[in-house]
């Protein structure tokens, strides 16, 4: 039922846009102990699924693209840290972050951190995900990971969620005050965190973003915002103590596009859209290991 359901989204999307449906051909199906997990080929691209909802896309013929627009928002930590040299990723997924900072910044180590062994193999068997002296994967829980590592981080990026079939939410312990003030104690000097938030509707007044905003700000100094404009994401750039001046980070962006040459993405792009807009916080709770009801929060703060 499971590739029924997915194989005929597919067939409708396709005939609605005026052609004829590609064939689909799942290429791996597993339940491992957190998800139903399915790699499927579709038109040239390969796409990961957890419970049918989508985590990775890449393109068959060139491994090293065609992931999912968020996931080039993560590089806009380099304005912030331009002498960034060791990454933290907390969740794997296909592994199209890991694989983008490997292949663009030479000098960058990246530590991934997942919880689901069963991910990990997938990713190194079908999205091509490197493993060596720039690249380890640690199969542990992200936030346990955190509270026993004695190493910093120039920057952390969090890009954890759960998926069942009513929709997909970051794990509860990854969302709360507690967890942002180790992930904080964590950071080198300069370090950054960058958070994905999947916002429901793509308003500015989604609960969940509004929520994940106002537990975030209340450990760090500064939150930025950098919505994606082709899928349903918004990743949060926050910064332990004040903001930078908008002169220092455009400053920054052009440093590095300069050392590492043709970007697919430039930094400065990246930093032009990033927005420090106020949203109205007031009805929505600092989450809490107490109180985290993170799978509905767009159902009990509208």
């Amino acid at each position: 039922m499971k590739k029924l359901g997915i194989f005929a989204a597919i067939c409708v999307i396709s005939l609605l846009v005026g052609g004829s449906p590609a064939r689909a051909r799942i290429v791996y199906e597993r339940d491992s102990l957190y998800s139903h997990i399915v790699v499927e080929d579709i038109g040239g691209t390969r796409t990961l699924y957890f419970n049918t909802w989508p985590q990775t896309e890449m393109l068959i013929r060139d491994p090293g693209r065609g992931g999912l627009q968020y996931t080039e928002m993560y590089h806009a930590v380099l304005a912030f840290n331009p002498q960034c040299k060791r990454v933290l990723v907390i969740g794997l997924g296909g592994g199209s972050t890991q694989k983008a900072f490997l292949s663009r910044y030479s000098d960058i180590t990246v530590q991934t951190v997942e919880i689901d062994k069963t991910v990990a193999q997938v990713a190194r068997e079908y999205f091509s995900v490197p493993e060596g002296s720039r690249h380890t994967i640690t199969i542990e829980d992200g936030r346990r990971f955190l509270a026993r590592s004695k190493q910093t981080y120039d920057a952390i990026l969090v890009d954890a969620y759960l998926a069942d079939y009513y929709g997909a939410y970051a794990p509860f312990h990854l969302a709360t005050q507690e967890f942002f003030q180790i992930a904080k104690s964590r950071l080198s000097e300069r370090g950054v965190l960058a958070y994905n938030v999947i916002w429901s509707s793509l308003s500015w007044n989604d609960a969940s973003l509004r929520t994940m905003h106002k537990t975030a700000s209340s450990i760090f100094g500064s939150v930025y915002m950098l919505p994606a404009r082709r899928s349903r994401n918004v990743v949060l750039v926050c910064v332990p103590g004040d903001a930078p001046s908008s002169a220092t980070l455009k400053n920054n962006a052009r440093v590095v596009d300069k050392k590492y040459g043709r970007l697919p993405t430039t930094i400065t792009s990246l930093v032009s859209q990033l927005s420090t807009r106020s949203l109205d916080t007031r009805r929505v709770p600092v989450l809490t290991d107490d109180y985290a009801p993170v799978e509905t929060l767009n159902l009990l703060f509208r």
